[in-house]
């Protein structure tokens, strides 16, 4: 696949003068010239002739055998691209056509071999190398991939929750990442219903640092006497040394039946402002409407809720007085009220 230059170099007798150059070439090619150029698209030994003329009409002709390689090239996986310091970095060879495979790190680290194991005690960026080589490290290729690495974090993100129904049984298929630096190997699945009922699962296999893993959770509810309105999953990782990073991502609720399923307000009392968590089924529009003790109405707040599922809608009440009011909430035409208490 790589373009080869050919060069002839006749020598003459005394008193004669060059009148031709003519190649032979494996693909049957008979191009004229000092120079030539080809490419040997597969590995293995090619004849290339030449034929040279002189002015007094005597021909020479000459053949070089060409041994073509196979091409060697440069390509490794890394068990994890984030991780914390001392964590292992395995490396694993993807290479092709090569003989040998060497390693090394930015901080200094060597190795040889089909895999390698890196680990780097400070944080930052290190690129590990791969050098491949092939015929006697007549060929050689080089490839480099960029490790981070970042303070000790555990983050399990639930990142999808799915329903599988079977008649009056449901149970759910969940999706997970994890976007921390340490690998999560106690995994609790916390599963909430509006109703109060509260169960536990565990995932008995290791979600590793950047993995994505869907699994099907092994709770099943049985709607037949009970059917509730929707249903929230928690990720609840645990660690020896570290708590998790980013709770907001843990957890996801899924609307069973139509129309909205309104949780509790908080804070309440609110100051600058307060949240409405409202899981619903599918998108609709959201009017939140402040009324004072005498029915009047103080301000009104209509959002789009395009998502499925669980969503937290925020109403700006800095500029509202002191005071006790009542919110109404208005899901296509489904009305929810609270009192609220607002202090500056």
């Amino acid at each position: 696949g790589q373009p080869v230059n050919f060069t002839a170099q006749p020598i003459l007798p005394a008193a004669r003068t060059l009148a031709n150059a003519q190649w032979q070439l494996p693909n049957g090619g008979t191009p004229q010239g000092l120079t030539t150029t080809y490419t040997f698209e597969q590995p293995g030994t090619y004849a290339v002739g030449l034929t040279i003329a002189d002015n007094q009409g005597c021909s020479y002709t000459t053949q070089q055998n060409i041994e073509v390689q196979p091409q060697v090239l440069a390509a490794f996986s890394l068990s994890a691209t984030l991780a914390a310091p001392g964590s292992p970095i395995v490396a694993n060879s993807q290479s092709t056509g090569a003989d040998s495979v060497a390693w090394i790190s930015a901080n200094g680290q060597t190795a040889s071999g089909p895999t390698a194991t890196f680990t780097f005690e400070n944080t930052g960026s290190y690129s590990i190398t791969q050098q491949v080589y092939s015929n006697n490290r007549l060929c050689v290729a080089t490839t480099s991939q960029i490790v981070n690495i970042e303070p000790a974090a555990l983050d399990a993100h639930l990142q999808e929750v799915r329903i599988l129904q079977n008649g009056n049984l449901l149970q759910f298929i969940v999706t997970a990442q994890n976007e921390g630096t340490l690998d999560i190997n106690n995994l609790t699945v916390a599963i909430s219903l509006d109703n109060g009922v509260n169960l536990q699962e565990r995932y008995n296999e290791v979600l590793a640092v950047g993995q994505t893993n869907t699994w099907l959770l092994s709770t099943q509810l049985n709607t037949t006497n009970v059917a509730p309105r929707f249903v929230c999953i928690e990720l609840q990782p645990q660690h020896n040394t570290a708590t998790e990073a980013t709770a907001q991502n843990n957890s996801r609720c899924v609307a069973l039946s139509p129309g909205a399923s309104f949780g509790a307000l908080y804070p309440n009392p609110a100051n600058q402002q307060v949240t409405v968590p409202v899981v619903i089924q599918e998108a609709g529009s959201l009017t939140l409407t402040l009324f004072n003790t005498y029915g009047q109405q103080l301000l009104q707040q209509s959002t789009r809720l395009a998502t499925a599922g669980q969503n937290n809608v925020l109403l700006n009440t800095q500029n509202v007085p002191q005071g006790v009011y009542t919110l109404q909430c208005t899901f296509n035409n489904q009305v929810k009220r609270y009192r609220i208490t607002i202090y500056h």
